[in-house]
Parts: C-alpha cells; sequence; structure tokens
C-alpha cells in the first residue's frame, strides 16, 4: 500500500484500498499498521474501508503470513 506526501497516510490508505477494491480485489488493511495524524480521528478510515468497501481490517496478529 502506497501514501502520497501530500495527504495523511490514513487518507492515503483509504484512496489505495478504493484503488484495490475498484480493481475486484480482496483489501486487508491491518489497523494496528496505518499511522494517524488526528487521534480523534485514528478509527475512521479503517471503518468507512469496512463498511464501503468490505474491507478485512485485522490485526497484523491475525494475519496468516
Amino acid at each position: 500500500m502506497s501514501c502520497s506526501a501530500d495527504r495523511s497516510p490514513s487518507s492515503a490508505s483509504s484512496y489505495s484500498a478504493l484503488d484495490a477494491h475498484i480493481r475486484h480485489l480482496e483489501v486487508t488493511v491491518p489497523r494496528d499498521a496505518v499511522a494517524h495524524i488526528h487521534q480523534d480521528l485514528a478509527d475512521a478510515a479503517p471503518r468507512m474501508m469496512e463498511r464501503n468497501m468490505d474491507a478485512h481490517i485485522p490485526t497484523t496478529d491475525e494475519l496468516d503470513w
């Protein structure tokens, strides 16, 4: 997942996830591997990806590497 320098990391994650979603790829974003700028908004991007893109939002410990 790439991040653009002119966007917050959480926002960039949402855009990369959306790119994957519109290409019919499964989206998985580990919630504890995404940076945030504003603590009160830290969960917003993962929740929106989960709700709007049917993304899987595990912790890194839950991933099957």
